[in-house]
């Protein structure tokens, strides 16, 4: 549920459990993008093949749903299969694949593990990202471009210091990828620049990469490239 919880009030989850191999078969996510108009999604799953799974994926929407995130920051489905441990997350443009990345979980900690205040609901998120492979490796840096498409919110113009409470940390390191998210508390410090301290807040995710089905250099600019009546002139 933290990935969901995280993503609320922009989220929907799919409860029930399906047979579904994204891999193999990916129409049946590209029917519940169209359904529910999710150009992103999380998929959890776990077999003896591929324990503790994730797949982030998302569709081949990406210039459609801009329209959509005029009204509200773009909806992501979570569609939860057997247990937590191994999960796909992906994108789509066009109602069709684009983006998909398994990730497997070797450690986890849910939000209600973390016995302390959370963040308000539907907060944008700072995020951060540490590692040289998100610079240099191919699939780190769609990797990295997914997670942000993910916890994207509403666009904003300009922040104030105070609204700066929750911070996604994401680091890349040799073969494992650490995800960790925090409260940030302004202390006073006798000064006008008040003092950070980060609390973690959970949930806490420990990956590892495993497959990849990555939309082409060319596709994914055509995927990428803003409307014209989006534009501000």
């Amino acid at each position: 549920m933290s990935r969901f919880d995280l993503k609320k009030p922009d989220a929907k989850m799919l409860q029930r459990k399906n047979d579904i191999l994204p891999f193999e078969d990916a129409t049946p996510l590209e029917n519940f993008s169209r359904k529910h108009l999710a150009s992103l999604f999380f998929f959890a799953s776990h077999n003896k093949k591929r324990p503790n799974n994730l797949i982030i994926d998302e569709y081949v929407k990406k210039r459609n749903i801009e329209s959509f995130m005029n009204k509200r920051a773009r909806m992501t489905q979570c569609v939860d299969v057997v247990e937590v441990p191994w999960f796909t997350s992906g994108r789509t443009y066009q109602h069709q694949l684009l983006d998909m990345i398994e990730l497997g979980v070797d450690k986890f900690k849910s939000l209600a593990e973390f016995k302390n205040e959370k963040v308000a609901v539907g907060l944008k998120p700072c995020l951060l990202f540490a590692g040289e492979l998100f610079d240099h490796n191919h699939e780190y840096k769609r990797l990295q471009n997914l997670l942000v498409d993910m916890f994207h919110r509403e666009p904003a113009t300009s922040v104030r210091l105070q609204g700066l409470e929750h911070v996604i940390m994401v680091t890349a390191v040799e073969k494992n990828i650490y995800f960790r998210s925090y409260r940030m508390l302004l202390k006073k410090s006798g000064t006008r620049t008040p003092r950070i301290e980060l609390e973690e807040i959970g949930p806490s995710i420990d990956f590892k990469l495993r497959r990849t089905k990555l939309a082409s250099v060319d596709l994914f600019k055509v995927a990428s490239k803003k409307p014209k009546e989006l534009k501000v002139v």
